[in-house]
């Protein structure tokens, strides 16, 4: 490879390592937005299920108000039926009365056993809305954090990569014109990536073998770049180029 061919080359590889942590400072800025913006929709998202949990708790502690109030008056029936029993002055009324007793006494049970019921409705539906509440302040407290570090980080992000762009444009400036062009292009279609090392014959841009034949010219030299024939980035013998 010329001197001055090897000097671009090893000018691109600069770039491309500037123009990778470029990326990874962008993406991060957008993984922490993305990450403020679904926290918020999802709390949002929990909150608004709040309401019909705490409706349903509002109608199965309404449900068992009443019922106390049913059990309450069966008792008060029992307790008025068995002070009956000290007057009563033949056998039919006695049978009358040990009836309405009994009668008091089923009702009160089953409203006991609704009661129970009601009771394990109301626990598992006040532990959905406990459950619920704490999800949407995890949720909460997670969109506030992503807020934060991009209130905190972003302008220190934006300088980073102001600096980057500098320091890309220094670089870039002692490329050729022709040669940054193609790197441009390539690496508009290749996912950012326009230069790729070979390393035992594989390019390390898509991993796979390349031809004998432009390996052979890679590690002879050449005047022209040499692109893979699978990803058509730029390639480079991995360890070959010298420092300008």
């Amino acid at each position: 490879m010329e001197a001055t061919l090897q000097n671009n080359i090893l000018f691109l590889e600069k770039i491309q390592k500037i123009d990778t942590e470029i990326k990874a400072i962008r993406d991060g800025e957008k993984a922490c937005l993305a990450g403020s913006e679904s926290a918020a929709a999802e709390a949002e998202r929990l909150r608004s299920g709040l309401d019909g949990i705490s409706a349903e708790v509002d109608a199965v502690k309404a449900q068992a108000r009443e019922l106390e109030v049913r059990l309450a008056e069966s008792s008060e029936r029992i307790a008025r039926d068995e002070k009956r029993l000290g007057s009563v002055k033949n056998d039919k009324e006695l049978h009358a009365v040990n009836k309405e007793i009994a009668s008091a006494l089923k009702v009160k049970r089953q409203g006991e056993q609704e009661k129970a019921a009601l009771d394990q409705r109301l626990a598992e539906k006040s532990g959905r809305l406990a459950a619920a509440l704490l999800a949407v302040e995890q949720k909460e407290a997670e969109h506030k954090g992503f807020t934060l570090e991009l209130d905190e980080k972003r302008s220190e992000w934006h300088k980073a990569i102001e600096d980057k762009i500098l320091e890309r444009d220094a670089v870039a400036s002692g490329v050729r014109a022709d040669i940054l062009k193609a790197y441009e292009n390539i690496r508009s279609r290749r996912g950012g990536v326009g230069i790729a090392p070979v390393r035992s014959e594989i390019c390390q841009g898509c991993f796979t073998h390349i031809p004998p034949q432009v390996y052979i010219q890679l590690k002879k030299g050449m005047a022209e770049l040499e692109t893979c024939p699978h990803c058509h980035r730029i390639l480079y013998v991995e360890g070959q180029l010298e420092a300008v």
